[in-house]
């Protein structure tokens, strides 16, 4: 991380299929590597960026050196936003997917939304059911950045068919209609993270319960199905579906809870008991690392009371229809995907284990035994 900061990993997940590309059409980019770490490192950073006393410091200060956008100052384009705007654009320029990330930095746009609704649009053009003239006369292609850069400043000052695609993929695909819906890759209306899904069932479940729809950041199963880490000291069988709800409930409850203390996930090492020591050093209270779990779960089920009280239902823990219905053409993942009696398998699964009844609501003694208040609802 201190090197290449989150980019370090482009390269390994494209050859795990883990990789977006083309709008999640493949999970593979043959251009991978020239987006990746070292290429940034040689082509892009001039100086290390840390947050105050950390010793990492995984961000990068960069400049474009070369072509037409010499002399753009930007911060370094971090691993979500590679795979965004970078492999699920077709964007093997690392200037290019600088600058694309320079532009939403200057616009005020999320890097991974964006990219999202940009593949989106890219796709539904080859499809026909965007045309030039909607665009104001461009032709959009994947790997095309010139057309790409234009396209991300008419979404952000909702110009010709940027003012449908500012609404994000969900309500673009609505408004769109045809077969749009099919590819357009979001979970409860946010666009899908950096993490191909459809090889890493327990991430996928991730997207679909997250409260805030499809994030990568709400259970990052990829750290035990991809990145080797164990689970109660046995290896993960990356492409089971069985025992995933499990894991990933265990994540959600420990990262929730430590979030509350603003740290960074970057510090993977740092166990909860040493947080505990911090907290009670800084704070004069008396707690011990279950505190952060118990915290995290109190999270997850008051945030799950919002979202019912707002209307959701199980019917939204749900994944894009690529996901489900389409295999993935890249070894070592061909064929891959999520079907929808694979999620209804993990989502009961996970359903129980929280203590939730089967269509995802918590019961009031799940909610007592953790001092909360079904009336929250």
């Amino acid at each position: 991380y201190n090197r290449y900061g989150s980019v370090g990993g482009v390269v390994d997940d494209s050859e795990k299929g883990a990789l977006p590309t083309y709008n999640f059409q493949q999970a593979s980019f043959l251009g991978a590597e020239n987006i990746a770490g070292p290429a940034h490192e040689k082509r892009l950073w001039v100086r290390n960026i840390a947050c105050m006393g950390c010793p990492i410091a995984c961000s990068k200060m960069g400049i474009i050196r070369r072509g037409k956008h010499r002399g753009i100052i930007a911060d370094s384009v971090e691993y979500e936003s590679t795979a965004l705007l970078g492999s699920n654009l077709g964007i093997s320029k690392v200037e290019d997917l600088q600058y694309a990330n320079y532009l939403c930095d200057l616009y005020g746009l999320d890097t991974m939304s964006t990219g999202g609704v940009v593949g989106f649009a890219i796709e539904a053009f080859h499809r026909g059911l965007i045309s030039r003239e909607d665009l104001g006369g461009l032709k959009l292609d994947f790997g095309a950045g010139d057309s790409i850069h234009q396209l991300i400043r008419k979404i952000a000052l909702r110009e010709d068919i940027g003012d449908l695609l500012a609404e994000g993929v969900k309500r673009a695909s609505e408004q769109l209609g045809g077969d749009a819906p099919r590819f357009a890759m979001h979970t409860k209306g946010l666009e899908t993270p950096g993490y191909e899904p459809r090889g890493l069932p327990g991430h996928a479940l991730g997207y679909a319960v997250a409260d805030r729809g499809g994030d990568h950041e709400r259970g990052y199963m990829v750290h035990y199905e991809m990145r080797g880490a164990l689970w109660k000291g046995q290896p993960v069988d990356r492409f089971s579906r069985k025992g995933k709800a499990e894991i990933l409930i265990d994540f959600q409850n420990r990262t929730s809870g430590t979030d509350t203390l603003i740290a960074c996930h970057y510090a993977l090492a740092v166990p909860l008991e040493v947080y505990a020591e911090l907290l009670n050093a800084a704070t004069d209270f008396d707690i011990d690392k279950d505190y952060f779990v118990l915290v995290g779960e109190r999270i997850w089920n008051m945030t799950r009371l919002f979202n019912l009280r707002e209307g959701f239902t199980r019917a939204d823990d749900d994944l894009p229809i690529r996901v489900k219905e389409e295999g993935l053409p890249d070894p070592p993942v061909r064929g891959q995907r999520i079907t929808q009696e694979d999620l209804d398998y993990m989502l009961d699964d996970y359903y129980r284990l929280r203590g939730w009844d089967e269509n995802g609501v918590p019961t009031e003694a799940k909610l007592a035994s953790l001092g909360l208040d079904a009336r929250l609802q």
